[in-house]
């Protein structure tokens, strides 16, 4: 998986202004070392190539390794990482930024963004989810309107702002994916489904990772909640489906694992009407396994 969604540019960088730092300030709030360092700070700003402006904060950090301002030099640095399309340094210079600023809002999208682009060690997962759930539990924390980059209009901000929710669902279910724990996935994806009921690609991420623990445990008997998350994914039809191309293999495999499951496909409609409605299956929920059908038959054949 090289992408999560179509590039989001709102969430992982804004157009570089290419206007010059401020003159050193007549009162003392933060201050040039000298002029030097005036100098090279202002040829990175202005410098519209990200990878020469790249070479111009490094001469910038080489030469004053303190200044005040690294917030600024930060977030330079972050989007021309953004522009030249580093992932593995934009990713890790979003994390120094968050430990900081841990609002700032370009960095937060980027640690979503570059996740999927990376080779996503163990820690880069955890500090993604972190963030993600960061999103979506305190919204009016993070998004708060003294978050908005001075760079952004108002209208930007409120499209971002829409943006980045969906967002940080979608890379929690990349998350959970490249983890490769199924065990966990089925707990966390339930948690997630139980947040958000509309989201049809985590119902069927929790088939998958369902059926995946229930092989490893020889527990064939037990398929019939993982069957149902199936049915959920192909037959809900709201926001945030699965896209209609998808369903058809969906529909496929479902039918053959319940046919193989029940002996027939005889009470799948009715299965597939009842996901369509609700995210997880009624308390006492069952299909009748082969096996269950075979004792029923032959208890109804003795005298």
């Amino acid at each position: 998986m090289r992408r999560l969604l179509p590039a989001l540019a709102l969430l992982t960088g804004y157009a570089h202004s290419h206007r010059p730092l401020p003159a050193p300030p007549a009162v003392h709030v933060k201050s040039w070392t000298d002029q030097a360092e005036y100098d090279l700070a202002n040829a990175a700003a202005g410098e519209t190539d990200p990878a020469t402006r790249l070479a111009e904060l490094d001469k910038w950090t080489a030469e004053f390794p303190k200044t005040d301002y690294i917030n600024e030099r930060q977030d330079m640095y972050l989007n021309s990482y953004l522009q030249s399309n580093q992932a593995r340094p934009a990713f890790d210079k979003a994390q120094e930024i968050l430990k900081v600023r841990p609002n700032q809002f370009q960095a937060l999208g980027a640690t979503l963004s570059q996740m999927t682009l990376i080779k996503p060690t163990a820690a880069d997962l955890d500090a993604g989810e972190k963030i993600a759930n960061l999103i979506l539990y305190s919204p009016d924390t993070v998004l708060a309107a003294a978050n908005k980059p001075p760079e952004m209009t108002e209208a930007q901000w409120a499209q971002a702002r829409n943006q980045i929710m969906p967002y940080a669902e979608q890379a929690l279910l990349a998350i959970y994916q490249l983890r490769n724990d199924d065990k966990r996935a089925v707990s966390d994806l339930t948690k997630l489904i139980q947040r958000d009921s509309t989201l049809a690609r985590a119902s069927y991420q929790l088939g998958r990772a369902m059926m995946k623990v229930l092989y490893v445990e020889k527990r064939p008997e037990a398929q019939p909640p993982a069957l149902y998350q199936f049915a959920r994914s192909v037959a809900y039809d709201g926001p945030n489906a699965v896209p209609a191309a998808q369903r058809p293999l969906i529909l496929d495999y479902l039918t053959k694992a319940y046919a193989a499951f029940h002996g027939s496909t005889d009470g799948l409609d009715q299965l597939l009407a009842l996901a369509k409605s609700n995210p997880f299956p009624p308390p006492y929920f069952t299909i009748q396994s082969t096996v269950d059908i075979a004792i029923q038959v032959d208890a109804e054949r003795r005298p």
